[in-house]
């Protein structure tokens, strides 16, 4: 019988409240029962606490178990060794990688791409100007905080290459490159939030902006969810309105209006 194990990136903050947790790894395995229902396999899902988070592992046994994992890591994201990690090829595509700590350093954003540090692989400041800012020497905090991006939120990334000391370069997957150049266009704001369910985030928004009507929710991955502001709506001003009700989340606003004056083409 063929035999697979896979520890997924998506995991569940444990410094929160009880009810939250659970209503949280509840819906992880909901998700995954329902993502396996149709393979020719047996699984066994555990859970374990791991630093901040509560992570999931789950083996896989049956004829369908590797296109299974390749289907959970696809949703989900998984672990890897670093040895595993440095061996990727260029232009390996990563889904669901982990933007971390964005704007902190100056030199670019860490990413998790699978490792235990999850700082295993860097978005370095040269790759974000040349995809994000048509190459103008914008600093890392600026560029990261006007295309949203926010502690913990997954997004499609590309190996680019290895250092010694076995450091990986990574940039923006096509996926994402290609999600941001169609935002560009209408030039809204969209507020990226990582940290609870989309339809609490739902809840939420309606209880305390009093509407739902100017906004649309996008679930964009466990934990995941993408706001689009009407034309008339501020993010950054909803963000201050509504995220003070949901102090688990982390919360950034692509500004559609910014970004895309780097992306006008020069005056003939």
């Amino acid at each position: 019988m063929n035999s697979e194990t896979i520890t997924l990136l998506d995991r569940v903050y444990r410094m929160q409240s009880k009810d939250n947790v659970r209503l949280h790894v509840d819906a992880l395995k909901s998700a995954i029962d329902r993502e396996l229902e149709a393979f020719d396999l047996q699984y066994k899902l555990t859970t374990e606490a791991a630093g901040p988070f509560i992570q999931a592992r789950i083996r896989l046994d049956g004829t369908d178990s590797f296109a299974a994992m390749n289907l959970l890591a696809l949703n989900h994201g998984m672990q890897r060794d670093p040895v595993d990690i440095v061996s990727l090829h260029p232009g390996k595509v990563i889904h669901r990688a982990k933007i971390k700590s964005p704007g902190k350093v100056g030199f670019g954003i860490f990413i998790d791409i699978g490792s235990k540090d999850g700082k295993d692989a860097l978005y370095p400041q040269f790759a974000m100007r040349e995809q994000l800012t048509a190459g103008k020497k914008e600093s890392t905090r600026q560029i990261a905080r006007i295309h949203g991006f926010c502690d913990g939120f997954g997004m499609e990334v590309a190996i680019a290459g290895h250092k010694p000391g076995g450091k990986t370069t990574v940039e923006l997957g096509p996926a994402t490159t290609r999600e941001f150049l169609t935002w560009v266009q209408d030039g809204r704001d969209r507020i990226l939030c990582h940290g609870e369910l989309t339809w609490r985030l739902r809840d939420g928004f309606t209880t305390q902006v009093g509407t739902t009507k100017r906004f649309i929710f996008q679930d964009a991955g466990f934990l995941d969810t993408i706001v689009t502001c009407d034309a008339k709506t501020d993010g950054a001003g909803i963000i201050a309105l509504v995220g003070k009700h949901f102090p688990q989340v982390r919360m950034g606003v692509f500004n559609g209006t910014k970004v895309a004056k780097y992306h006008q083409e020069p005056d003939s």
